[in-house]
């Protein structure tokens, strides 16, 4: 079994003003944290679901 480790919301949670000056500080957490949502999407079999109906919406536009 794969234990999955959640960001640390208290860390995340709060902005400092380290953070604000710092964009590219930012932008990491915001991909740690996608991350870990697509991660947890996917365990849950929602992202499954999700490209299964995207790759039906391209078949139907592209007449396949």
């Amino acid at each position: 079994a794969t234990a999955t480790a959640e960001p640390n919301k208290t860390a995340t949670a709060t902005t400092t003003t380290h953070e604000v000056s710092d964009p590219d500080l930012a932008r990491a957490k915001d991909l740690v944290k996608l991350h870990f949502e697509v991660k947890e999407a996917q365990r849950r079999g929602e992202l499954s679901r999700g490209l299964e109906e995207a790759r039906a919406m391209v078949e139907r536009a592209v007449g396949g």
